[in-house]
């Protein structure tokens, strides 16, 4: 089944990470942090306001493989399902594709690798390897920061990762077609100052030649009896690149499954879709009346995006006609993943309140507009 998780509570004491799972399946569509911390908007907004142009948005790394999909479910439509999918795909017409992956991570296969025009910028930090042990007794805590044009970002640290280290940090940048490159540091966590253990100049073009695939970079850094840089280790990367292109997400709107029901009687479902947390662009379903917690929609539904929009929030609700309606679920997806994604209907999982509260059905297609 492909789908993705939702995005677990927000660790005060942790750094937060954009979730990309790197080893999820062909068309796995990555889930975001609902819950980020202040600091994730005060940081979106005041990188907003810089005309160079860069923006970072961090968010936490769920735990496990599956991020949170249930591996006993089916894997393979049923033959209704494949009907029903056949006619979604005549009904929203011309399909994207992907192709295979390497070292297990996904590639599409129309990911853009024109950074000279303006677009969003996906750097994921994976694994450090052969890195120089900064501690005299004991294995040292090596994070890894980034600066690019204005802005910079770091991921948590790696408590005793040694020489070793395993972050699976994913950052995003917004790019003006200026910023050829970025500057990488891997540090050692300390109590007081931290030790650098080596850095690099990173040239995005070579990172997207080809894009999506994990490409090692080496650090250099010098040492206390040695000031001529030397080799201290390598740093996994994959990056991706999608120019700001104006467009249309088509969502064919299945089904969901809900883990409650809200009314004394049976609950009355619909589905909000808005770009960026902005009501403005929302668009509704229909409302299936006394569907209770299986409401099925089979409606096509357009969200327009102008371009640099970020992420596309869903939000599940049981109509009421006395009281405020009740919110079933949310869940928060990447808009650069829906561009990309497979043919076929997704599963993504609701969250209410930090609870799981369900599974929503949808498939989606992504037209550029000419």
């Amino acid at each position: 089944m492909n789908g993705l998780a939702p995005a677990p509570v927000p660790n005060q004491n942790q750094a937060m990470q954009n979730v990309v799972n790197p080893n999820a399946p062909a068309g796995y569509l990555n889930p975001v942090n609902p819950n980020a911390p202040p600091s994730y908007e005060e940081s979106k907004k005041e990188n907003d306001k810089e005309s160079s142009k860069v923006d970072s948005t961090l968010v936490k790394k769920s735990t496990g493989d599956n991020f949170g999909i249930n591996p006993s479910a089916p894997q393979h439509p049923s033959p209704q399902q494949q009907q029903q999918q056949h006619g979604h795909q005549q009904m929203i017409g011309q399909q994207q594709m992907v192709v295979g992956s390497s070292q297990g991570h996904n590639m599409p296969a129309m990911m853009d690798t024109d950074i000279t025009q303006p677009g969003r910028l996906l750097i994921t930090v994976t694994k450090g390897r052969s890195l120089k042990n900064k501690e005299i007794i004991g294995r040292q805590d090596p994070y890894v920061r980034i600066r690019c044009g204005r802005c910079r970002v770091q991921s948590q640290y790696h408590k005793n990762g040694g020489n070793r280290a395993t972050w699976d940090a994913t950052f995003s940048f917004v790019l003006d077609g200026s910023i050829k490159d970025f500057e990488l540091t891997v540090l050692d966590k300390e109590i007081f100052r931290d030790d650098k253990v080596g850095s690099a100049i990173v040239e995005i073009p070579r990172l997207l030649s080809p894009p999506g695939v994990e490409q090692y970079v080496p650090i250099f850094g010098t040492t206390f009896f040695n000031s001529t840089p030397q080799k201290h280790g390598e740093v996994g990367i994959i990056a991706k690149y999608s120019i700001f292109k104006p467009g249309k997400l088509t969502i064919f709107l299945k089904d969901a499954t809900l883990a409650e029901n809200r009314d004394y009687g049976k609950q009355d479902p619909y589905v909000k879709f808005f770009l960026d947390n902005d009501k403005k662009t929302m668009v509704r379903s229909s409302t299936h009346n006394s569907a209770g917690k299986t409401p099925v929609w089979e409606q096509v539904l357009e969200v327009l995006v102008t371009g640099p929009e970020q992420f596309l929030d869903i939000e599940v609700f049981d109509e009421d006609t006395f009281s405020r309606d009740d919110k079933l679920g949310t869940t928060r997806l990447r808009v650069a993943d829906l561009k990309l994604a497979v043919p076929g209907v997704h599963a993504f999982p609701l969250q209410h309140k930090g609870v799981p509260s369900g599974v929503l059905n949808f498939s989606v297609m992504w037209t550029t507009h000419v």
